[in-house]
């Protein structure tokens, strides 16, 4: 009797043991869970959530092969305008990512945009084409 009395409390003892670990574990679960769940939303909220301000830079399209373009490029490189202006150059001949975006802007100057040509520049909402237009705007932003 006694025997059985020691194996009905030393089974107890292991079955509680074993009870002690599972809930360790869930414990353990859900405190590695909320932990990362915070650092998320702590890792977020420091972040910037706003969008990023759009880029005004003028955006400059041209076409490899368009000599109003090279123009352009030659008065750009004569003036290391480059070097002296911040702008975008997007060419359009062989990305179609970029004549989408030249089409964009087009849209935003109300310009017909079945007849598009190179080159063609927008800036704060206004677009001006062909080269002399151009290369007088860059002119007036570098006081040349």
């Amino acid at each position: 009797m006694l025997t059985i009395f020691c194996f009905i409390i030393g089974g107890f003892f292991i079955s509680l043991k074993y009870d002690i670990l599972i809930l360790a574990w869930f414990i353990m679960k859900k405190l590695l869970i909320t932990t990362i769940f915070f650092a998320l939303i702590l890792g977020l909220s420091a972040c910037s959530l706003k969008p990023q301000a759009a880029d005004t830079r003028p955006i400059f399209f041209y076409s490899t092969g368009c000599p109003h373009c090279q123009n352009v490029e030659k008065f750009l490189a004569d003036n290391n305008v480059r070097g002296k202006y911040s702008f975008l150059e997007k060419e359009i001949s062989d990305d179609r990512n970029n004549t989408a975006l030249m089409v964009k802007y087009a849209k935003v100057c109300d310009l017909n945009t079945d007849n598009l040509g190179v080159p063609m520049l927008y800036s704060q909402g206004k677009c001006l084409s062909g080269d002399v237009d151009i290369i007088n705007f860059f002119k007036s932003q570098l006081s040349l």
